[in-house]
């Protein structure tokens, strides 16, 4: 595995965030140590400040892989959600959230990432020093000393050198994410050199998702970026390139996930 020469700010990456453009908050992102980056994709930090009486509801439909997440009142490990959620934000707020490569959370955790998957787990089984992890992150304004904080904790209980088991996991799952040839489980696990028994028993050890789950879940998330970009899309096209069988296939999977077509999508973001 190699590390990222940076993560993408979310003006150039917007994946998994509904309506990214028609945002009251603010967004930073920050690499890890290297000696987290076999394991952790980037910290992210957000902040906004609304109107007394204003809510916004926003939709996120997460990467295939855990955030450990810190606020103000509350902090926990979110499994993999299989559908989209949505945060509501009022008043004054701010959240520190470390985005795990999908499979890279797993050696940090007590059991199968499939256990976790839908629900949100207790930082305080992460590992010895969560509570004063916690409390150092909240201590301090700064968001890059929040990432200190949690970068330090996390980095003085990763493995010496990462598992093969996890290096094997996170390989495949990147390769589903990032190769939109791959459309099938059975690609995947022939591109990874499994036979797909094994393919399927890692994710779930590993991932949290099936193999078939976690290729559909990066072709929506492709999709709807393309949906929010400037320029026009060819659905028919671009359903083919993403391995749906035709556009009526994508825009019944999309509309189910994110719960209107992406032309309308489209024509939302356009309309900002």
């Amino acid at each position: 595995m190699t590390q990222d020469s940076g993560p993408a700010p979310v003006e150039e990456d917007s994946r998994g965030i509904l309506r990214p453009h028609d945002r009251p908050w603010g967004m930073q992102r920050f690499a890890p140590s290297p000696a987290l980056a076999p394991y952790v994709r980037h910290y992210w930090a957000v902040w906004w400040d609304l109107p007394e009486g204003e809510v916004f509801e926003q939709g996120v439909l997460a990467h295939a892989a855990v955030n450990l997440v810190v606020e103000p009142e509350r902090a926990g490990v979110h499994g993999v959600p299989t559908r989209l959620s949505a945060q509501s934000l009022r008043g004054r707020g701010w959240g520190l959230g470390v985005l795990f490569r999908p499979g890279g959370f797993r050696p940090f955790w007590p059991e199968a990432l499939s256990a976790l998957t839908d629900t949100v787990g207790d930082v305080a089984r992460v590992g010895p020093g969560a509570e004063d992890a916690v409390a150092g992150v909240r201590a301090t304004d700064v968001p890059e000393r929040r990432r200190d904080v949690l970068d330090a904790w996390l980095a003085s209980l990763a493995p010496a050198a990462p598992p093969e088991a996890t290096v094997r996991a996170v390989a495949a799952a990147e390769l589903a994410a990032a190769d939109r040839g791959i459309t099938r489980a059975q690609q995947l696990a022939e591109r990874s050199g499994r036979d797909l028994r094994s393919l399927q028993r890692d994710f779930a050890e590993h991932v949290g998702l099936s193999p078939k789950q976690v290729i559909l879940r990066y072709r929506l998330l492709e999709a709807a970026e393309q949906a929010a970009g400037d320029s026009p899309v060819r659905w028919d096209e671009l359903a083919l390139e993403l391995g749906f069988s035709d556009q009526a296939h994508l825009v019944r999977h999309f509309t189910a996930v994110f719960g209107i077509p992406p032309a309308r999508y489209a024509a939302a973001a356009r309309a900002r």
